[in-house]
């Protein structure tokens, strides 16, 4: 399992953790990356043994984890980390990876740090 920090650390750095584990297999220092007061939106690709974060309409990844397990990637989670809250809308050929759930519109990728 990998997992994706955006904005941790009161909103100062990044990072990529695998297995829950540290030490974290990527850190990148992301001050103000998130933003109370409007939505970000990110990129996450997977292939080839890379995983990738990047900014909305920015071409580079400011992180990318090398590792062969990469490649087995199938399914996904999103979540809030722990004492923050925020808001969450998914865009894009993700929505052919979710299962609509009752009474819910996912249409894109926002966050917001709160």
């Amino acid at each position: 399992m990998f997992e994706i920090f955006i904005g941790g650390w009161s909103n100062s750095k990044s990072v990529i953790r695998k297995n829950r584990s540290k030490p974290d297999v990527t850190e990148a220092e992301t001050p103000a990356i998130l933003d109370a007061n409007e939505f970000r939106g990110f990129w996450i690709r997977w292939n080839d043994g890379a995983l990738s974060v990047g900014k909305e309409g920015e071409h580079s990844a400011f992180m990318t984890c090398n590792d062969p397990e990469i490649a087995m990637i199938n399914h996904f989670g999103v979540c809030t980390g722990w004492g923050a809250s925020g808001e969450w809308l998914i865009e894009g050929q993700l929505i052919n990876l979710i299962r609509p759930v009752k009474n819910t519109k996912i249409m894109k990728i926002k966050l917001a740090d709160i």
